[in-house]
Protein backbone atom coordinates (compact mmCIF):
# COMPACT_ATOMS: atom_id res chain seq x y z
CA UNK A 1 0.00 0.00 0.00
CA UNK A 2 2.07 2.78 1.10
CA UNK A 3 4.12 4.78 4.21
CA UNK A 4 3.92 7.90 5.62
CA UNK A 5 0.39 8.00 5.20
CA UNK A 6 0.53 7.50 1.28
CA UNK A 7 -1.80 4.82 -0.07
CA UNK A 8 -0.74 3.33 -3.88
CA UNK A 9 -2.68 1.42 -5.71
CA UNK A 10 -1.91 -2.23 -5.94
CA UNK A 11 -1.91 -3.50 -9.45
CA UNK A 12 -3.04 -7.20 -8.03
CA UNK A 13 -6.58 -5.46 -6.68
CA UNK A 14 -9.66 -4.21 -8.38
CA UNK A 15 -12.11 -1.48 -7.45
CA UNK A 16 -14.35 -4.41 -5.98
CA UNK A 17 -11.55 -5.58 -3.85
CA UNK A 18 -10.94 -2.25 -2.52
CA UNK A 19 -14.47 -2.11 -1.53
CA UNK A 20 -15.22 -5.04 0.40
CA UNK A 21 -11.83 -4.16 2.10
CA UNK A 22 -14.07 -1.05 3.17
CA UNK A 23 -17.27 -3.14 3.88
CA UNK A 24 -14.67 -5.61 5.72
CA UNK A 25 -13.18 -2.48 8.07
CA UNK A 26 -17.01 -1.28 8.58
CA UNK A 27 -17.72 -4.58 9.91
CA UNK A 28 -15.22 -4.62 12.27
CA UNK A 29 -15.75 -0.94 13.21
CA UNK A 30 -19.37 -1.78 14.03
CA UNK A 31 -18.57 -5.11 16.21
CA UNK A 32 -15.96 -3.12 17.84
CA UNK A 33 -18.82 -0.62 19.14
CA UNK A 34 -21.54 -2.89 19.94
CA UNK A 35 -18.95 -4.57 22.29
CA UNK A 36 -18.61 -1.12 23.82
CA UNK A 37 -22.16 -0.54 23.78
CA UNK A 38 -21.48 1.98 21.11
CA UNK A 39 -18.97 4.28 23.53
CA UNK A 40 -16.73 5.87 21.96
CA UNK A 41 -15.00 6.95 25.47
CA UNK A 42 -12.82 3.59 24.91
CA UNK A 43 -12.66 3.25 21.47
CA UNK A 44 -12.00 6.98 19.99
CA UNK A 45 -8.98 6.22 18.22
CA UNK A 46 -9.87 2.57 17.01
CA UNK A 47 -13.32 4.21 15.29
CA UNK A 48 -11.88 7.11 13.99
CA UNK A 49 -8.76 5.18 12.29
CA UNK A 50 -11.42 2.57 10.75
CA UNK A 51 -13.20 5.38 9.48
CA UNK A 52 -10.67 6.79 8.05
CA UNK A 53 -9.50 3.55 6.38
CA UNK A 54 -12.98 3.67 4.77
CA UNK A 55 -12.55 6.71 3.28
CA UNK A 56 -9.16 5.50 1.89
CA UNK A 57 -10.13 2.14 0.00
CA UNK A 58 -13.43 3.64 -1.25
CA UNK A 59 -11.03 6.46 -2.81
CA UNK A 60 -8.78 3.98 -4.63
CA UNK A 61 -11.77 2.14 -5.64
CA UNK A 62 -12.87 4.96 -7.52
CA UNK A 63 -9.27 5.42 -8.41
CA UNK A 64 -9.10 1.74 -9.96
CA UNK A 65 -12.22 2.74 -12.07
CA UNK A 66 -10.99 5.95 -13.31
CA UNK A 67 -7.69 3.98 -14.66
CA UNK A 68 -5.54 5.20 -11.88
CA UNK A 69 -5.69 8.74 -12.69
CA UNK A 70 -7.39 12.06 -11.23
CA UNK A 71 -7.63 15.22 -12.35
CA UNK A 72 -5.25 18.07 -10.87
CA UNK A 73 -4.28 21.67 -11.13
CA UNK A 74 -0.86 22.21 -12.67
CA UNK A 75 0.81 25.77 -13.18
CA UNK A 76 2.11 26.26 -16.91
CA UNK A 77 3.81 29.36 -18.39
CA UNK A 78 0.80 31.14 -20.46
CA UNK A 79 3.03 29.51 -23.61
CA UNK A 80 1.38 26.05 -22.20
CA UNK A 81 4.66 24.93 -20.71
CA UNK A 82 4.71 23.14 -17.83
CA UNK A 83 6.00 25.16 -14.27
CA UNK A 84 8.12 23.32 -11.67
CA UNK A 85 5.80 24.22 -8.83
CA UNK A 86 3.93 22.97 -5.65
CA UNK A 87 0.66 24.30 -3.53
CA UNK A 88 1.64 25.07 -0.28
CA UNK A 89 -0.10 26.45 2.82
CA UNK A 90 0.58 30.14 3.86
CA UNK A 91 -0.95 32.22 6.30
CA UNK A 92 -3.25 33.76 3.31
CA UNK A 93 -4.04 30.46 1.52
CA UNK A 94 -2.49 28.28 -0.62
CA UNK A 95 -0.20 29.48 -2.86
CA UNK A 96 1.81 27.90 -5.81
CA UNK A 97 5.78 27.94 -4.42
CA UNK A 98 7.33 27.63 -7.69
CA UNK A 99 10.42 26.02 -7.63
CA UNK A 100 13.83 26.39 -9.18
CA UNK A 101 16.27 23.32 -10.75
CA UNK A 102 17.74 22.66 -6.85
CA UNK A 103 13.75 22.48 -5.80
CA UNK A 104 14.52 25.86 -3.76
CA UNK A 105 10.99 28.20 -3.83
CA UNK A 106 11.95 30.38 -6.75
CA UNK A 107 8.81 32.74 -5.85
CA UNK A 108 4.94 32.45 -5.11
CA UNK A 109 2.04 32.97 -7.31
CA UNK A 110 -1.64 33.11 -6.37
CA UNK A 111 -3.63 29.07 -6.44
CA UNK A 112 -6.43 28.99 -8.11
CA UNK A 113 -7.44 33.47 -8.11
CA UNK A 114 -10.96 34.67 -8.61
CA UNK A 115 -9.42 35.89 -12.06
CA UNK A 116 -7.75 34.06 -14.49
CA UNK A 117 -5.51 37.37 -15.08
CA UNK A 118 -4.57 37.41 -11.93
CA UNK A 119 -1.77 34.68 -12.81
CA UNK A 120 -1.89 35.80 -16.56
CA UNK A 121 0.42 39.03 -16.05
CA UNK A 122 2.76 36.79 -13.73
CA UNK A 123 2.61 35.04 -17.11
CA UNK A 124 0.97 31.94 -15.70
CA UNK A 125 -2.08 29.87 -16.31
CA UNK A 126 -3.57 26.63 -14.43
CA UNK A 127 -4.89 24.12 -15.99
CA UNK A 128 -6.36 20.50 -14.99
CA UNK A 129 -4.82 17.36 -16.21
CA UNK A 130 -5.34 13.74 -16.13
CA UNK A 131 -2.42 12.26 -13.46
CA UNK A 132 -1.15 8.98 -11.96
CA UNK A 133 -2.87 9.10 -8.33
CA UNK A 134 -2.29 7.95 -4.91
CA UNK A 135 -4.05 8.58 -1.88
CA UNK A 136 -2.64 10.43 1.12
CA UNK A 137 -3.71 10.97 4.62
CA UNK A 138 -3.54 13.88 5.74
CA UNK A 139 -2.97 15.10 9.46
CA UNK A 140 -2.70 19.17 11.04
CA UNK A 141 -1.19 18.66 14.11
CA UNK A 142 0.10 15.60 16.66
CA UNK A 143 -1.42 12.60 18.54
CA UNK A 144 -5.22 13.03 19.12
CA UNK A 145 -5.92 16.50 17.27
CA UNK A 146 -4.10 15.41 14.11
CA UNK A 147 -6.04 12.12 13.99
CA UNK A 148 -9.07 14.33 14.96
CA UNK A 149 -9.05 16.36 11.97
CA UNK A 150 -7.31 14.18 9.78
CA UNK A 151 -8.95 13.57 5.92
CA UNK A 152 -7.35 11.64 2.58
CA UNK A 153 -7.21 12.99 -0.17
CA UNK A 154 -6.03 11.92 -3.66
CA UNK A 155 -2.28 13.36 -4.73
CA UNK A 156 -0.18 12.92 -8.11
CA UNK A 157 2.03 9.36 -8.12
CA UNK A 158 4.99 10.77 -8.78
CA UNK A 159 7.18 7.74 -8.30
CA UNK A 160 7.46 6.69 -12.00
CA UNK A 161 8.57 10.29 -12.67
CA UNK A 162 11.81 10.48 -9.72
CA UNK A 163 12.46 6.56 -11.43
CA UNK A 164 12.71 8.62 -14.87
CA UNK A 165 14.37 11.20 -13.80
CA UNK A 166 17.08 8.91 -12.15
CA UNK A 167 17.51 6.61 -15.04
Amino acid sequence: MGSNGFYFLDPRLTAEDYERMAAETSTRNSEMLDRNGGDLDDCFVSAACHDLSIQVYQMLAALVRAGGKHPFTVLKTLAGEPVKAKVVHTRFGPAWMILDDQDQCAGFAPYKPARAATLAKRGYMETEEEKPAAVRIIANGTGMAGLAGAYPVYVPDTRNQKEENNG
